[in-house]
């Protein structure tokens, strides 16, 4: 005979209650795991987002990208750490002007590539479709009644058009000062060509620039109200 002593026997109600609180035991520890785990979701979702935010802000300062496709987009970047300063209402505003442009515009499409602002910068990017397209946005929109002088080509177009008349260049990867480019066998390369003083990059190398134009890097600083020039040569096809 055994010497264990058995405990009371529970009655048909007792098991009822324990079978009743394990379940909600059980059920409470499913709801905390599900509420994690929608917790890592959430966050997992966020930083991905944020990253992905982070990784369309290609352009850090203000400047003019030429895209090999001929399209160009404008970048600002401007500060917003001021306490009054309204991200909904300059959203609002710019979305306002682009949506007027477009309703007008004889020459093509403005659109908001990217609006953020981060870390008290505002970051928008624009793209127009065409450089006519900014062109037009320029005299109408951001400077009214102010002529925009600008044109993009490659050397033979720009030759046939008597657009090249400067003697002197600098090369950009030393700096040194050229005497009239000969470049009869390079008709190839592309051409900016303005008189207004903006920051300028490309799809491709900068090879040489106008007297009046500094190079930052990778970005050629042009001068207002002189004859700049910007030659470079596009990056191949990918």
């Amino acid at each position: 005979m055994s010497s264990h002593k058995k405990g009371r026997r529970l009655t048909r109600a007792e098991r009822r209650r324990r079978v009743i609180r394990n379940r909600i035991i059980f059920g409470c520890c499913c709801f905390v795991v599900l509420i994690a785990i929608a917790v890592g979701i959430s966050l997992t979702v966020k930083s991905c987002r944020q990253k992905k935010s982070e990784a369309k802000l290609t352009y850090k300062s203000s400047q003019i990208h030429v895209k090999k496709d001929k399209s160009l987009t404008l970048a600002y970047v401007e500060d917003f750490s001021k306490d009054y300063y309204n991200e909904a209402e300059l959203k609002k505003n710019v979305e306002n002007e682009i949506a007027s442009f477009n309703s007008n515009s004889k020459s093509g499409k403005m659109e908001i590539s990217q609006f953020v602002v981060k870390d008290g910068k505002a970051y928008l990017y624009l793209k127009a479709e065409t450089l006519d397209t900014y062109k037009e946005y320029f005299e109408n929109y951001m400077y009214q009644g102010q002529e925009c002088k600008m044109t993009i080509g490659t050397m033979g177009e720009l030759e046939e058009d008597g657009a090249m008349l400067l003697d002197h260049y600098k090369n950009v990867k030393n700096g040194k000062a050229v005497d009239k480019i000969d470049l009869s066998d390079q008709k190839s390369l592309m051409v900016i060509y303005t008189t207004q003083g903006e920051e300028f990059s490309v799809d491709g190398n900068i090879l040489y620039v106008s007297d009046k134009v500094e190079m930052d890097g990778s970005i050629a600083k042009t001068t207002d109200g002189e004859d700049n020039y910007i030659i470079y040569e596009e990056e191949e096809a990918s």
